[in-house]
């Protein structure tokens, strides 16, 4: 019988021969390592490697379909598993590495992973006093490998009676922590403040989300702290995001150079997959690139199923998938959505025919001299399977020609056209507006407006009196993020009718989206190129449709590419 090859060679194997499809700096990094397991000056640890593997397999899953099931490594995890324990200095019998960056694609396991490391270094690397951190930016960032170590270590104890010995398990609001109560080892989540940091003496310091940090202070904090340990870990464990230029992008830049051989350190692994420059999102090949795990974590059929959405819900949710899902660096940039999907299902509409009918109404109120929009958000009923939109727009009347002249759009024009009602004064004239939308109110059956609090509270609360339902749309991209993807996948199936409105077209053409750290996506006025107050105000009516859902949710058949 052959003897067995162990799956962190395999991994090597697999990336060196090709049979992996892997990217540039995935096969660097890989080279780099086996070089270093060669070099003269190092050692690779045999027994270590056998150690940390076999501890690995006793843990078990925490979520999904394998919760319970044991911690079945995959190669790519062995492997990183391998190069840090097992790669040594021969002068000092310590590990050479002592900083990791694996930056990997959501749903590839990296939080669980994170989690079973943070247990391995409380429990099991023989350093009295461990002092192991979960930090993120956010403390409910900071939970989530946390949390995973908390149910493996839990878990262990209820199989083991060796470990229920020496667990103690701290889980309140104010006090996180899996204590070691052999030797006082502990892991506790933090969040960013540099002030809860200061002070840290870490073994292990596990660095989450850290793609949305604003600085280095994370973890620069934990790493200064950790100068009195013999063999310290700092492990950045990140997907890819929008902040390009941000601390992860600028590290992954004197990481590459390092693989490249530009710049030495040899104390660092890093492990960066994702996409080559010129890749084709839509290929296949590029989707097992990016993701190390593809085919159990995640499944061949939930990405394509996260691709398929990607090409016919619009923009953001290409943009999401190419972040979030194919570690791609990506910021909107272009425009939101194409002139011709914007009117593909626009003609004329008859408004008498909407009398009587239920409706909901989106209001943008202008801070003093801006644009006032409010959209009224009929829905497909037996008559129309699209949903039709009426507009209404509102400009201070004495300073429209100013604004013309500054903004460089043609308000007074508008004006004259009766796209646009120029109201008195130079000022936004909220009392005309008031008795415009009472005036609405009596022509259609409108089931509620939402607005946004932040300078609409005192309009509302009128309305309000005047038996209006009004509710609160905070401007925010978890609020926005339903009802703009909503919109967005009406209008690429020809199904929002806006009568032609060539003032909301145009605001359609400035939108520039901002998408969160979870991919949450909101309308950015400070980035728009011009006015996109119409698309907020239609926007916050879809917000305020979904919400009420009282009419099924059209199903949406078209393809479109």
């Amino acid at each position: 019988m052959g003897v067995s090859v162990p799956l962190y060679q395999q991994y090597i194997d697999r990336v060196s021969s090709g049979e992996r499809i892997s990217s540039k700096y995935e096969r660097l990094a890989v080279k780099r390592s086996v070089q270093h397991m060669k070099d003269d000056r190092y050692f690779f640890d045999m027994e270590a490697v056998n150690r940390v593997l076999e501890v690995f397999s006793l843990f078990r899953h925490t979520k999904g379909k394998y919760a319970g099931k044991p911690f079945d490594l995959m190669d790519w995890q062995a492997f990183v598993l391998a190069m840090i324990f097992g790669i040594k200095v021969k002068s000092t019998g310590l590990r050479l590495y002592r900083k990791l960056l694996l930056c990997v694609p959501k749903k590839n396991g990296k939080s669980e992973f994170a989690g079973a490391l943070g247990v391995f270094m409380t429990y099991f690397d023989h350093e009295f006093g461990a002092e192991v951190y979960s930090a993120a930016n956010k403390y409910d960032q900071a939970l989530f490998s946390w949390n995973a170590g908390k149910v493996i270590i839990k878990t262990m104890s209820r199989e083991y009676e060796s470990m229920n010995a020496i667990l103690k398990v701290m889980d309140s609001i104010t006090n996180r922590q899996l204590i070691n109560t052999e030797d006082g080892s502990f892991f506790k989540p933090l969040a960013s403040d540099a002030k809860t940091i200061d002070g840290v003496n870490p073994h292990c310091g596990i660095v989450d989300e850290y793609h949305e940090a604003k600085s280095t202070a994370i973890p620069d904090n934990l790493e200064s702290g950790m100068v009195a340990r013999e063999q310290p870990l700092l492990c950045i464990i990140t997907t890819r995001g929008f902040n390009i230029k941000g601390p992860l992008w600028k590290l992954e830049q004197s990481y590459k150079q390092i693989l490249e051989g530009v710049a030495e350190n040899d104390e660092v692994l890093p492990m960066m997959y994702g996409p080559d420059e010129g890749d084709d999102w839509h290929d296949p090949k590029t989707w097992e690139k990016a993701n190390p795990g593809l085919g159990r974590t995640p499944t061949i059929e939930g990405l394509q199923s996260e691709y398929q959405k990607a090409v016919t819900e619009g923009r953001s949710r290409e943009i999401n998938f190419r972040t979030k899902n194919l570690n791609e660096w990506t910021t909107v940039g272009k425009r939101w959505l194409k002139d011709s999907h914007v009117m593909s299902g626009s003609s004329s509409i008859d408004h008498n025919q909407l009398v009587g009918r239920r409706c909901y109404a989106g209001l943008d109120l202008a801070k003093t001299r801006d644009i006032t929009a409010v959209a009224l958000l009929f829905p497909p009923d037996e008559s129309c399977k699209q949903f039709r939109t009426i507009m209404y727009y509102y400009c201070p009347e004495e300073n429209a020609d100013e604004r013309s002249k500054q903004d460089k759009v043609p308000y007074v024009e508008w004006g004259k056209k009766e796209w646009l009602t120029l109201t008195p004064g130079n000022v936004t004239d909220y009392e005309f507006i008031r008795t415009d939308l009472l005036e609405l109110g009596t022509k259609y059956d409108i089931a509620g407006i939402s607005y946004d609090p932040w300078n609409a509270s005192h309009l509302a609360s009128q309305l309000y009196e005047e038996g209006i339902d009004v509710n609160e749309f905070r401007q925010t991209a978890s609020k926005f993020n339903e009802p703009i993807r909503f919109m967005e996948a009406t209008i690429l199936k020809g199904l929002l009718n806006h009568g032609d409105d060539q003032i909301l077209r145009w605001m359609f053409g400035n939108v520039q989206l901002l998408i969160d750290s979870n991919g949450n996506c909101k309308i950015d006025k400070r980035k728009s190129r011009e006015k996109v107050d119409g698309v907020v105000a239609l926007a916050m009516a879809f917000g305020e449709y979904l919400d009420q859902k009282e009419t099924p949710l059209p199903k949406f058949n078209v393809v479109w590419r």
